[in-house]
């Protein structure tokens, strides 16, 4: 059944022909991207995950969120103590055959790594793996394994006296070494020593400390096959402001179509950087900047992209088989999927741009106005975030602080998408003149859909305990 569509649903049957029923481990599964593994790898191979859940109050409210993550398509769901992942593993093997694991999210590699070290899967090594959740190690092996392929001058920066007592850049980087999602990203001069040291207490660290990349910053989503194979499926150019005090604040991305200038460039180097991290079998998602020097690694990530990178690769290369079915094959064995050569016909018809809702206040939305008008222009595709009311505002810093995120195709140049981005973001506005009224009514239904899930989430535990 490996690498084949499957047609109908594991039966009873099919467990009397194993003494252990074959399965895999998903960590934390309350989010969109692993509820797509679930139904894919379910589809595919008639498998039922085994969901590790870390944390009791998260579980709860995933499992609100989410109902599949109660329902016959998961084999069994156990909670963890991170401490001690032996211990709540080493039964499971008894029972079951688990054939890999699902590390669908940037905060899940490190127990990826762990759990494919005490299973002895053959997957990547832990040490591979665990690289991809340390910065400094990640680009130091790199340089050490390829000195031709360009990564920044880094150190670690664990204190104070870590800072001070080295000479610094002309312009310098700080994040912590094993962020993730854009978070407390700060970018200083030689001099801003002062607000560089204040950057230090957002965090406990590490931190890793880079020389400023200038030039024009693109990311890479692909596929990594076995024995190394790197396929770029898509490249984008960001687009980002400094805006609510933080440097580096998404506003949107452009499709890089093959004919763009830097296209051959970037997959090339995405190409050597991959196989220098010694990375197989899993997607990717790659940060680069590219200056006069040429490109420069910015992060990388042992993933697809945030916000539903996987699905946008699918839309593009509807050619290929799905995205999420290539990745799980390649999380669960070695095979033959999709080893065809990539058609970019469909890819450069796309013309894709994604424009980035930006909150400057704290709050709910109370009244939001031109959604209507956004699904009606021509360009329009979908919404990867949709705004609605009630939904919870912050001041955009990264990602997850995005209003809305819309994905558009536009027939036009760079000045044109640029526009095009503009028009989206004039035209949806939230709170504009919203009374006491409205933003109560905003409060009021916003909890009644919290209460609501989770009464539904309490009928479907007490129908499931009651056969």
């Amino acid at each position: 059944m490996w690498g084949q569509r499957r047609d109908r649903p594991p039966s009873e049957g099919d467990d009397k022909l194993r003494e252990r029923r074959s399965t895999y481990l998903i960590q934390d599964p309350y989010d969109l991207d692993a509820i797509q593994f679930i139904e894919t790898i379910e589809l595919y191979y008639g498998m039922r995950p085994i969901c590790l859940y870390t944390s009791a109050k998260d579980r709860f409210y995933g499992e609100v969120e989410f109902p599949i993550l109660t329902s016959d398509l998961i084999e069994t769901s156990i909670d963890v103590r991170l401490d001690d992942l032996e211990a709540s593993i080493t039964p499971l093997t008894d029972q079951y055959d688990v054939c890999g694991v699902v590390p669908y999210r940037e905060d899940t590699i490190e127990v990826a790594a762990e759990l494919c070290e005490l299973l002895g899967l053959d997957w990547n090594s832990a040490e591979t793996l665990l690289r991809f959740r340390d910065k400094y190690a990640q680009k130091s092996y790199v340089h050490e394994v390829d000195p031709s392929i360009r990564v920044p001058e880094c150190r670690l920066v664990a204190s104070a006296d870590d800072l001070t007592g080295r000479p610094l850049p002309e312009r310098f980087v700080l994040k912590p070494n094993d962020g993730l999602g854009n978070r407390s990203i700060g970018m200083f001069a030689r001099d801003d020593l002062d607000a560089a040291l204040a950057h230090l207490d957002l965090e406990p660290g590490p931190w890793i400390l880079e020389e400023f990349i200038g030039g024009v910053e693109y990311h890479i989503d692909g596929q990594v096959r076995d024995a190394g194979g790197v396929e770029s499926l898509a490249i984008y150019e960001y687009v980002r402001a400094e805006l609510n005090g933080y440097p580096t604040v998404y506003l949107g991305e452009l499709l890089c179509l093959t004919t763009h200038p830097r296209f051959d460039e970037l997959a090339s180097y995405a190409d050597r950087l991959l196989t220098a991290t010694g990375l197989r079998r899993c997607p990717f998602h790659l940060e680069v900047k590219v200056d006069d020097d040429g490109p420069c690694v910015v992060d990388l990530g042992a993933r697809f992209a945030s916000a539903g990178g996987g699905r946008t690769i699918r839309r593009l290369n509807p050619t290929r088989p799905d995205a999420y079915a290539i990745a799980a094959h390649d999380y669960l064995g070695i095979n033959s999927v999709a080893t065809a050569p990539v058609d970019w016909s469909a890819y450069d018809r796309a013309r894709t741009v994604l424009v980035y809702g930006v909150s400057e206040e704290s709050g709910l939305i109370a009244t939001v106005r031109g959604v209507a008008a956004v699904e009606a222009m021509p360009e329009f595709v979908s919404w990867a975030v949709k705004p609605n009311v009630g939904d919870n505002l912050e001041p955009t810093t990264d990602l997850r602080g995005a209003p809305y995120i819309a994905e558009l195709s536009c027939p036009g140049d760079r000045s044109d998408a640029l526009a095009l981005m503009n028009d989206v973001r004039a035209l949806v506005t939230w709170n504009v003149d919203a009374g006491k009224r409205s933003i109560l009514t905003a409060a009021i239904g916003s909890t009644a859909r919290r209460g609501r899930r989770k009464t539904r989430w309490m009928l479907r535990q007490l129908s499931r305990r009651t056969g």
